[in-house]
């Protein structure tokens, strides 16, 4: 999720370098064998309570697509992607269906109370005394109730990508011997600055990754390269949770009313759309030979601020993403029969 650590001034000059030592770092078990085949690669985006549409999205892809298809090599998530990212890194490829079981039972018990709470003191307590508006430990206690007692894959790459506060710069977390750093990464990926905690792992301290990447789609391909694979090897399916045209306000809700946190959630809207195509594009330039099979983001327009967390809108997120995915899938599917008709 993009968002500003000082309001509005910030985003002016978050556009930074990525850095990607974690995805180097995380290969040293996985790259011991010997690639063949494909590497299929997963990469998320942040957006909220939109999580509930990348989970729809994810279990349309694993269903539609050929058996072994979405069995997702190295998975990348920003933000609400990161929900996803830390369930995947927690089952073998092979175990995407028992990674969506989990991913639905977080989605499940997502609700704002689950994610945040008020400080004693209500949000001045948090503007004068804390680095956020709310607290987000919930968020954590959340995490870590969902991973006790799991052991994280050990053959799934899985990275969160996170802003340094300290650097300004792009990070990814992808080296996580235990399920406790994997909540480390997911929380930190998610903290929006000035809104969520912000988070320190190793004497860093991090916030939303949607900062300066909203999808690392970069970072899917790299996960995959650092494997040894070829870009001709490579095929990489993206899930973004904003639509392609920016979506109007209801015609009821005059923004000359709206409150700071509705103004400032409407500001992250807005640059998000206006961002949202600059990380897959980075991607598809820099890489011409990787496969790109799927860019799949919503049909229609999600109401709400991404951080209403209604479950009744959740679990219609859920089906429209099963339903995106589907028609994706067999897009694709119908490219490919015509591309090889014109070939014959």
């Amino acid at each position: 999720m993009r968002f500003s650590a000082l309001l509005f001034v910030a985003l002016a000059v978050a556009l930074v370098a990525c850095s990607c030592s974690g995805v180097a770092a995380s290969v040293s078990r996985a790259a011991k064998r010997a690639p063949s085949g494909t590497c299929y690669a997963l990469a998320l985006a942040g957006g909220g309570d939109r999580a509930a549409y990348e989970s729809g999205v994810v279990r349309g892809l694993v269903e539609a697509l050929p058996e072994g298809e979405a069995a997702y090599q190295v998975v990348t998530g920003i933000s609400a992607g990161s929900t996803l990212t830390a369930a995947f890194s927690v089952f073998p490829l092979g175990d995407e269906s028992a990674a969506l079981d989990m991913i639905y039972s977080i989605i499940a018990q997502l609700d704002q109370e689950s994610i945040y709470t008020q400080w004693p003191g209500g949000v001045i307590e948090g503007f004068f005394n804390h680095s956020s508006l709310f607290d987000s430990t919930p968020l954590r206690q959340l995490f870590t109730k969902i991973l006790e007692g799991k052991t994280v894959a050990q053959d799934r790459m899985s990275c969160m990508g996170v802003s340094n506060l300290g650097s300004g710069l792009f990070e990814r977390l992808c080296e996580h011997k235990d399920t406790a750093s994997v909540v480390d990464s997911a929380v930190a990926s998610a903290a929006i600055p000035g809104v969520f905690i912000d988070q320190t792992i190793n004497g860093q301290t991090y916030v939303d990754g949607g900062i300066t990447v909203n999808v690392d789609v970069t970072g899917a391909v790299e996960g995959c390269l650092a494997l040894g694979y070829a870009q001709s090897q490579i095929v990489v399916d993206t899930v973004e949770c904003g639509g392609a045209n920016i979506t109007a306000l209801p015609s009821d809700q005059d923004p000359a009313k709206m409150t700071v946190l509705p103004v400032l959630l409407r500001a992250l809207a807005m640059r998000e759309f206006a961002n949202s195509e600059d990380d897959y594009l980075d991607a598809v330039h820099a890489y011409p030979d990787v496969t790109f099979r799927t860019h799949i983001f919503p049909s229609q327009p999600i109401p709400g601020s991404s951080l209403d967390f209604n479950h009744t809108t959740m679990l219609w997120m859920q089906k429209l993403g099963e339903e995106d995915a589907r028609n994706a899938v067999k897009q694709q599917a119908h490219n490919r029969f015509q591309t090889r008709i014109a070939l014959e």
